[in-house]
């Protein structure tokens, strides 16, 4: 399949990324040869300690529309996707990890899904996705080393895995897109949490107000596995890991005074062992968080 072209004002594109330039270089050249037009793309640089500012504007300068976005400090990953979920103006926003690269196949396969009106949030299958579902990992039958093999093998899965978008059971957001619909009904990310599980969360009110989240098998996207954490020396690796830890602890405090201490466990219990369903119902009886979004403004700078 040649690049897409959408429509212009149909989607927006967000990647974000906190150091390892080299790995998003190579997430950016996936994205530029699998969509063309005038697309909205939002970079986000979450306060990067290399040079991620100057590829970002070569990129600026290969797409015009293009906004870049610079913390001055690391917000992480809540504050990254809330920035895109709230600053773009695309009828689908996709957001995309760094450590992601997408095909032409793949886009496709989601733009075609959110076509349903029922469907609020997508994402795609890939060779490693942290939820750890057999749905959602699909090993390829063959190494893949360049992107003629990524895309022939992305290809294969558009055209072989069938047109089926089964409900997924809650939202890991490392690469998924949502609808304008979906925004205008339940805001953006919820920035009490600070770096992790605000997926979860966006996903429950999601579910809570009526839309569907669903994974697409036919939409395959190559994953990296660990590469924002295997760049890094020994040493600022495991304070990277430490740091995780912490702050994924802190988030699950704000997950359960959200969702029910009395119905969560004090320590996190694995996310295929949260009673989504549960959650999901108790929300539907109590009416859909929103979350208003946020401004941006202030971090945009010019490209």
């Amino acid at each position: 399949m040649d690049q897409i072209v959408p429509e212009p004002g149909i989607l927006s594109i967000g990647i974000a990324a906190h150091g390892n330039v080299d790995i998003t270089v190579e997430c950016l050249k996936s994205l530029f040869a699998s969509v063309s037009g005038d697309f909205e793309l939002l970079l986000i640089d979450d306060a990067s300690p290399d040079g991620m500012l100057p590829l970002f504007r070569e990129a600026a300068e290969f797409h015009p529309n293009t906004r870049i976005y610079h913390f001055p400090e690391n917000l992480e990953y809540t504050q990254s996707v809330n920035c895109l979920l709230s600053e773009a103006t695309g009828e689908r926003i996709l957001f995309v990890s760094n450590d992601i690269f997408v095909t032409p196949t793949y886009l496709a396969a989601l733009l075609e899904a959110t076509a349903d009106p029922d469907i609020g949030i997508a994402r795609g299958v890939s060779n490693f996705v942290d939820n750890l579902l057999e749905t959602h990992n699909v090993t390829p039958d063959a190494p893949i080393a360049t992107w003629e093999q990524l895309c022939e093998f992305s290809a294969r899965q558009y055209f072989e895995a069938g047109t089926s978008l089964p409900d997924d059971p809650f939202l890991i957001g490392d690469a998924f897109m949502v609808t304008r619909k979906l925004l205008d009904t339940i805001g953006s990310f919820d920035t009490r949490y600070h770096g992790y599980l605000s997926d979860l969360d966006f996903g429950i009110r999601a579910a809570a107000a009526g839309y569907r989240r669903i994974y697409c098998p036919r939409a395959f996207a190559r994953h990296i596995q660990d590469a924002n954490f295997h760049y890094l020396d020994s040493a600022r690796m495991e304070q990277k890991y430490a740091r995780r830890l912490e702050r994924h602890a802190t988030a699950w405090t704000v997950f359960r005074a959200l969702w029910g201490a009395e119905q969560l466990p004090l320590s996190w219990p694995g996310t295929k062992a949260i009673p989504f369903a549960d959650l999901e119902e108790t929300a539907r009886r109590n009416g859909a968080r929103v979350v208003a979004p946020g401004s941006y403004a202030r971090y945009l700078i010019a490209s």
